[in-house]
């Protein structure tokens, strides 16, 4: 088959489906019971798995992975990279038919190896192409019997045709990344600039609701220009339970005409920074906040930890 390198053949008792491993020198690996299978049975089953080997289909297959893993939100992607696997098995078939083999005869041996497959501990590209369900595998069968011979060999001009359609699927999708993200998110919201006013973050924040609750859950929150604030247990008190710094990170004004804030704030009671996420309503009288230790939050949503709840909401004294 025009391989001039030894191929290693191995058995295992997990496997049960004959299939190829390695990218750079692959193997061979059949099932323990293959000693039981006719001559015309094991020697389809090497044409295939060599036929493999030949086109290099566990380098493709791993390359095609990857861009599966880029691309993942194109649908077009998977769908290709399922008619690849398909075809993939199609022409190792072929190589198969080409040599002299029955196609009533092979398809019978892929059934009864797939029949004796019970449990298969290896998931290998040609279970993924046969599969579990009987529909898969009766295409399989079908695919089979519907081969002639014919040249294994695709031309380069079909293998231009082919790149070109991938490409053409995949441009459209590749609008999207990086620049339209890029545009949605200047459309969405202005980076901190002199554009947005911070007026509405700075004063006095209220909710009474947070009375008791916790010594760390400020009742009352206050918010100075110059990068200082405090926390107090009570409305009435003017003596905090902690003061807090904090610096602006960025800040922008989404389509609704709230502000969004990111900020960075250290507390008295301890010393690590806290990376908060603050929404304040257009009409600027709800204030909302979520913090975390290591990161920008992404969304305000309730979250419990041990040190405080990270989500809180104050309104405009």
């Amino acid at each position: 088959m025009g391989i001039k390198r030894s191929i290693l053949l191995l058995t295992s008792k997990t496997c049960k489906i004959p299939f190829t491993c390695g990218l750079l020198n692959p193997v061979v690996f059949l099932p323990v019971n293959f000693r039981s299978w006719s001559l015309e049975r094991l020697t389809s089953v090497m044409v295939h798995e060599i036929a493999h080997i030949k086109r290099k289909d566990n380098l493709t297959y791993c390359l095609s992975r990857i861009i599966c893993s880029i691309f993942w939100y194109v649908p077009f992607i998977w769908v290709a990279f399922r008619c690849y696997l398909a075809e993939q098995e199609k022409v190792c078939d072929l190589y198969v038919i080409n040599m002299g083999t029955a196609a009533a005869n092979y398809a019978r041996d892929v059934v009864d190896i797939v029949r004796f497959a019970k449990r298969s501990y290896l998931i290998t590209a040609m279970q993924s192409t046969i599969g579990k369900k009987g529909s898969v595998l009766k295409r399989r069968v079908l695919s089979i019997l519907n081969l002639n011979k014919i040249d294994t060999q695709v031309n380069k001009k079909c293998r231009v045709k082919t790149l070109v359609f991938c490409m053409l699927c995949v441009m459209p999708f590749l609008a999207f990344t990086p620049s339209m993200i890029q545009e949605k998110r200047k459309d969405a919201k202005i980076l901190f600039s002199k554009e947005v006013s911070l007026d509405p973050v700075y004063g006095i924040w209220v909710n009474t609701n947070y009375t008791g609750k916790s010594g760390l859950l400020p009742v009352k929150l206050s918010i100075e220009p110059d990068g200082t604030g405090a926390g107090y247990q009570n409305v009435s008190i003017t003596q905090p339970a902690y003061l807090l710094h904090h610096r602006i990170h960025e800040a922008w004004v989404d389509r609704k005409g709230d502000l969004w804030i990111k900020s960075i704030e250290t507390h008295s009671y301890m010393l690590a920074e806290w990376y908060v996420l603050s929404r304040i309503s257009d009409s600027g009288t709800v204030l909302e906040r979520t913090k975390s230790l290591n990161k920008f939050p992404d969304r305000i949503e309730p979250v419990f930890t041990i040190y405080s709840n990270d989500y809180v909401k104050y309104f405009r004294k």
